[in-house]
């Protein structure tokens, strides 16, 4: 269901950009004004679109911090415009703005640990791409080589595409084939141009993770009541809820959810952007209408 405009909703969107703008300039401010040094090493170093984002930035006299922070503070913004756009491919939230807005607030406290420039970036990427499989996908095409320069899982769009595209276009394999090639061509190039930087190309860790959750029991219980509790609220009334949404949701989480046991550090919940535009219109579809 698409809402149609009116004065007041557009009010209210620009209400809500402007403080989202705010909230996210404090947000990243405090965590990385000092020091992004950490960004010039393996794996961080892959993730070049903040980076060169931060760099064009920097042509206009700030530092390498705060241009950071301006990214940091342009994707959310862009995130929330984002997030309304797509859920306004299926609910007329023109009553509920507020609670798009609040989805995003939610998102940047449950992934505020470890948080790394890049992340709002990739949420804001990432639900054009699923607006645009949606919608258009000359300009999901466009978006796609944009999305791999930002971070490696953009792989999981292809499966996202793959199957929801496969009952409806015959063509769907040959462009899965040039997205996969697309993919691997510019994680190859990004890999060995900064071969030579120090770190780790990836983290391969599982049981350090496992003794982690067992050593902080509590935090892993909040951990899992937490999960548990989005979960509820994802997969209630699932059947009735978006078709994209819910393959989109079905493809990625359990794919992510090995990334964070296997490669990921425990408690880093940040590595589930991803898939937090979708599972939040999810949960907005359960707390709204059901």
């Amino acid at each position: 269901m698409i809402a149609l405009s009116n004065p007041l909703s557009i009010q209210i969107k620009h209400i809500n950009a402007l403080f989202i703008g705010i909230i996210t300039f404090f947000w990243s401010y405090g965590y990385w004004i000092n020091d992004v040094t950490v960004l010039m090493q393996k794996p961080f170093i892959y993730r070049q679109l903040s980076i060169l984002s931060a760099r064009f930035f920097m042509l206009f006299g700030m530092s390498f911090e705060l241009a950071s922070v301006i990214v940091m503070v342009i994707s959310g913004v862009g995130f929330y415009l984002a997030l309304r756009t797509l859920a306004q491919e299926f609910y007329d939230i023109s009553q509920n703005e507020i609670t798009v807005f609040l989805l995003v607030l939610l998102g940047m406290w449950l992934f505020i640990y470890f948080r790394k420039p890049y992340d709002l970036l990739t949420a804001w990427l990432f639900t054009l791409a699923f607006y645009y499989v949606k919608t258009d996908w000359q300009k999901y095409y466009i978006l796609f080589p944009i999305i791999c320069l930002n971070r490696e899982t953009a792989f999981l769009l292809i499966l996202v595409f793959f199957v929801y595209t496969l009952r409806e276009w015959k063509l769907v394999w040959l462009f899965t084939i040039l997205q996969i090639v697309v993919f691997g061509l510019i994680t190859f190039l990004l890999r060995y141009i900064f071969s030579n930087y120090p770190g780790d190309s990836v983290w391969i860790v599982p049981m350090d993770n496992l003794m982690k959750f067992i050593q902080y029991p509590w935090q892993t219980l909040l951990h899992l009541s937490i999960g548990g509790l989005l979960m509820f609220l994802v997969f209630k009334g699932w059947k009735s809820k978006p078709r994209m949404l819910r393959i989109s949701f079905l493809v990625m989480l359990p794919i992510l959810t090995i990334m964070y046991l296997v490669c990921g550090q425990s408690f880093e919940t940040r590595v589930f952007w991803e898939v937090y535009p979708v599972a939040s219109l999810l949960i907005l579809d359960t707390i709204i209408w059901r």
